[in-house]
């Protein structure tokens, strides 16, 4: 991969209970990837933020449901994986992701 071809990327977003999103990030990896890689994606939950971003810090605003979802993109942003997982945040517990 030359250093002028978009790499990979990823967008992470949270969505309430009514499927309204609260929160995405996006970001990237470069180098050598190959098909059938293995990446490993990992942050600090203790953060309000998704590694480094411009995006305003993030509370989650109340009790209750939520929907965590990741998108995995090619460099010509087609999706090639989405996972989700719904959490949900009890009264008082209003932070960073679960």
């Amino acid at each position: 991969m030359s250093p002028f071809d978009i790499g990979p990327s990823y967008g992470v977003f949270i969505y309430d209970y009514n499927h309204q999103m609260v929160f995405r990030n996006f970001g990237g990896w470069s180098g050598l990837n190959h098909n059938g890689d293995s990446t490993t994606f990992s942050w600090n939950t203790s953060s309000n933020h998704l590694g480094e971003t411009n995006e305003p810090a993030f509370l989650i605003p109340a009790p209750g449901t939520y929907e965590f979802v990741m998108k995995i993109y090619s460099g010509t942003m087609e999706t090639l994986s989405t996972s989700s997982m719904q959490f949900s945040v009890a009264a008082g517990l209003q932070r960073g992701l679960p």
